[in-house]
């Protein structure tokens, strides 16, 4: 079976007019603490906002943090 999870994209400043750009993509799991967390709140979590930062300013790269349904467990198969 395979699952499809929710996910949120952060992308650098200056995505959208680089069209020509490859840009370094970070995907980052959260723990199990977070499944039953909304996604709106999910992309807002303290862990998560300091790769933001980051991301955006020193080091532009595109970071995708998929959120894992309640009562599952990751399968890494379905990540990528």
């Amino acid at each position: 079976m395979v699952t499809v999870y929710e996910y949120y994209t952060h992308y650098p400043a200056g995505y959208e007019a680089q069209t020509d750009t490859l840009w370094p993509l970070i995907i980052t799991l959260h723990g199990a603490g977070e499944r039953d967390v909304a996604m709106e709140v999910l992309q807002q979590h303290h862990y998560y906002l300091p790769v933001y930062d980051l991301t955006t300013e020193r080091f532009p790269a595109i970071v995708v943090v998929p959120h894992c349904p309640p009562r599952q467990y990751w399968e890494p198969r379905n990540i990528i």
